[in-house]
């Protein structure tokens, strides 16, 4: 499932929050895993955002199955649109 919501405008900025919250599930496998990340992304000057957003999943038990990607992680996007 996935939530997001524009927030009021600061500045140059036009904020909007966002969450995401899901689950991968394996037949015949015990590498289930819930993922999610939550975060706020800032629009600006018209065609510029900045997308600032932390990482996690409940897979670090299977550390056999993901290794370092079931690790939290904070992620910045800068993206310029044209």
């Amino acid at each position: 499932g996935s939530f997001s919501q524009a927030l009021p405008k600061f500045s140059i900025f036009t904020p909007t929050a966002s969450v995401v919250v899901g689950h991968s599930y394996f037949d015949e496998s015990d590498a289930d895993y819930t993922y999610w990340n939550a975060g706020v992304t800032l629009g600006f000057l018209e065609k510029w955002s900045l997308d600032l957003r932390y990482h996690d999943t409940d897979g670090e038990g299977y550390a056999h199955w993901y290794g370092d990607l079931a690790d939290e992680r904070f992620v910045a996007t800068l993206k310029y649109t044209f």
